[in-house]
């Protein structure tokens, strides 16, 4: 079965994007990291104008993850973004966490987690790496607080 991974680069102080969406910072960032070249091809995360062979867009999480687990056959779905993420572990289907944290504070901007009320969720670590300008935490999703959601 397909597992779903969120990976993400994130400042030390929990921000995956500065204020308005900024993702300029991360470029004093990138660079050879084996853990993520080998598992992350590089990707648009907006639809493009003229389809990609293999690639599909949809508007529903429920027809995300549906489609993603069946195209997937038994690897990884790549979840891109905060929100996504959030409602792909509201679903019970977030299975693993990579943070590629950096080495700097931003101050304000998008959240690797921002869920105000939200439950309580337990991970085993799986993975510590490091590169000169990155520390990569590899997660296991392992029980929520208060009742689990159903797996398909």
């Amino acid at each position: 079965m397909a597992k779903f991974l969120y990976s993400a680069a994130m400042s030390l102080d929990g921000f995956i994007a500065g204020p308005g969406g900024d993702m300029s910072w991360m470029i004093d960032y990138l660079g050879p990291n084996p853990v993520v070249d080998e598992l992350i091809p590089q990707t648009d995360t907006l639809p493009p104008a003229d389809p990609v062979a293999g690639v599909t867009f949809v508007r529903d999480i429920d027809t995300a993850i549906t489609e993603s687990r069946a195209a997937a056959s038994g690897k990884y779905v790549n979840i891109l973004g905060a929100g996504v993420a959030a409602q792909c572990l509201d679903a019970g289907v977030l299975d693993e966490v990579l943070v590629c944290v950096t080495p700097v504070l931003l101050g304000d901007g998008t959240r690797l987690f921002a869920h105000p009320g939200g439950k309580t969720v337990r991970l085993e670590q799986i993975g510590l790496t490091h590169t000169p300008t990155v520390t990569n935490l590899w997660y296991r999703v392992t029980a929520w607080q208060g009742p689990v959601p159903a797996r398909p």
